[in-house]
């Protein structure tokens, strides 16, 4: 409760309204801005906020994910994560990404806050089973960073080898439990 208080008065503050990708691009910038690091440990993350992460770690993908998903959800967007692992689930090939639902659209949206893009085809937004499904079969995808930015994008090989085993985490409260 004291996590989406604090969320709530960052959306606040930065003036989170405007149309579905406005404050998805938003909510990726603050998500950002969280987990700014110093090469060590997260600078800017309310003390306590993961009591599972180290401070002599980095963020990573799991915690961006976390604090993107809490973001949207506080901005009036649902927002769900999914867990992928590469074919041998040594742990070192997982990632966690989010979908958010864009209401407008009446769809849900992949987006990945570790690596600030989202994924288009046909020119619209593909939600994660549809990245994963193009993925998997060598389908045209093209990339787009959240920030507008184009470079350094991962590309469907990053999600190929990884979209074979997704699982869709249903606990999303995470910042409940801090």
């Amino acid at each position: 409760e004291r996590a989406a208080k604090a969320f709530g008065a960052l959306l606040v503050h930065a003036g989170m309204n405007g149309d579905f990708f406005s404050r998805v691009r938003e909510a990726q910038r603050l998500t950002v801005f969280l987990c700014q690091s110093d090469g060590k440990k997260m600078t800017r993350v309310p003390e306590g906020l993961f009591i599972q992460f180290r401070r002599d770690m980095r963020p990573h993908c799991f915690h961006m994910s976390i604090l993107f998903s809490e973001i949207c959800a506080a901005s009036g967007i649902p927002a769900r994560l999914w867990a992928l692992e590469n074919d041998d689930f040594d742990g070192a090939g997982s990632h966690s990404v989010v979908e958010a639902y864009d209401g407008p659209a009446g769809r849900w949206v992949f987006f990945d806050p570790a690596q600030n893009v989202y994924a288009m085809k046909d020119g619209r937004p593909l939600s994660f089973m549809e990245l994963r499904e193009a993925a998997l079969e060598g389908g045209k995808i093209v990339f787009m960073g959240l920030d507008g930015g184009g470079e350094s994008l991962p590309g469907p090989a990053f999600y190929r080898r990884l979209a074979r085993n997704a699982f869709l985490r249903t606990a999303n409260d995470y910042l409940g439990q801090y």
